[in-house]
């Protein structure tokens, strides 16, 4: 127990130390600006009471580090530690991913800018991911008599499929699909390779995106075709996007099925004793018969039970 406590009260002391230093440390921001924090973004272990590290972190530093995914104050506070306060070193970029020729994008990304300017006090960097189907037609500037606004459109078609295959990440290799490629075929194999080496819980998300993304570029049928003969085990029922919609064909075309031979077993059931009781039908009756909904052969059947003759059964 007094182990305990000695450990406690030296922890204590150091976070008195600690507070003491970023006292010492100028300002850059006013923590009354951050937003509320999240809960994965808490700190772990011991904060003395009274001493809020994220606001220390972004007073010192003027950026709220932990707004990145997956930094939270003391993994902020390392970054701190090792290259210091100053974080205008390193670039404000934004990145958009766009699939399609859209006319209205320097003036969107121009609202970005102002936008990120107006959150972090600096303008950003500016980058475009094109991945549509159509060639890339749009401007890459937004110029007005007050305002100017730059920015660098990137074509996926441009980038080499064969540098994204043998990239360390296994979405590298999905993104292939959407690449340069010379044999295409070759590729989708070689894409569906590295799928079928994922365990399987991670297999099936990847095969999923690879879908979405080969739809992009008419491609999903080649990559099925080409699946059916590599020992991937996948079910297209289960994608997230398809899968619905497959069930729901599959479920209407059962239901239409069993409405048809509902109908064909009341056609044949009707003409058997249409021809008991009358004789010989003529063909003109027969293909008459075959053309009736179920819904009028019910009718008909009612009207059987009194009808003198064929033209009575078909009579108003």
């Amino acid at each position: 127990m007094d182990s305990y406590q000695n450990v406690q009260k030296q922890i204590a002391e150091c976070d008195e130390q600690l507070q003491q230093h970023y006292q010492m440390m100028g300002s850059k921001a006013d923590p009354e600006k951050l937003p509320p924090v999240e809960r994965n973004k808490r700190a772990h272990g011991n904060v003395s009471a009274g001493f809020d590290l994220r606001d220390e972190l972004y007073r010192t530093t003027g950026v709220d580090l932990t707004a990145i995914d997956g930094i939270n104050v003391l993994t902020a506070q390392t970054v701190l530690a090792e290259v210091g306060s100053d974080m205008s070193r390193f670039a404000t970029i934004l990145v958009e991913l766009q699939s399609f020729n859209d006319p209205l994008l320097p003036l969107r990304m121009a609202e970005y800018a102002l936008l990120v300017a107006q959150i972090y006090q600096r303008f950003p960097a500016l980058y475009v991911l094109y991945v549509g189907s159509e060639r890339l037609s749009m401007a890459s500037e937004l110029v007005t008599p007050c305002l100017s606004c730059r920015f660098k459109i990137i074509d996926i078609r441009d980038w080499d499929a064969e540098t994204l295959l043998q990239g360390k990440h296994p979405a590298d290799a999905v993104l292939a699909i959407l690449g340069s490629h010379s044999e295409r075929p070759e590729t989708i194999r070689r894409i569906l390779q590295r799928i079928g080496k994922m365990n399987v819980e991670d297999r099936n998300p990847a095969f999923s995106k690879l879908l979405i993304l080969a739809g992009m570029r008419n491609l999903a049928g080649e990559v099925q075709q080409e699946a059916k003969r590599m020992p991937i085990h996948y079910d297209i029922r289960d994608h997230e996007v398809f899968g619905p919609v497959i069930r729901q064909e599959r479920a209407q075309a059962l239901a239409e099925g069993e409405k048809a031979g509902r109908r064909q077993e009341a056609v044949s059931l009707l003409q058997r004793q249409m021809t008991a009781r009358f004789g010989t039908l003529p063909t003109a009756t027969t293909r008459r018969l075959a053309k009736l909904t179920l819904p009028e052969l019910e009718d008909l059947a009612i009207r059987f039970v009194t009808a003198k003759n064929v033209n009575d059964l078909f009579r108003r």
